[in-house]
């Protein structure tokens, strides 16, 4: 059974932006739909090991783990 964690959708909302992304292009970044990441920038829970792919994709602009 996987657990589920929301993310913190301010934040994530944040550094997709600041990285000049649409929601479509971190989800082709991180590996995941649209719909994905809607779901997680509206604050339902998501599995742990997809929170750590979305923060990878946003790590890589930043060079350094936001994590």
């Amino acid at each position: 059974m996987k657990h589920t964690y929301k993310c913190n959708r301010d934040f994530l909302r944040e550094l997709r932006l600041n990285n000049g992304w649409t929601q479509a292009e971190l989800a082709k970044r991180a590996g995941y739909s649209e719909r994905l990441i809607g779901k997680a920038e509206s604050g339902s829970p998501i599995a742990r090991d997809t929170i750590v792919d979305i923060a990878d994709a946003l790590s890589e602009s930043a060079q350094q783990r936001i994590y």
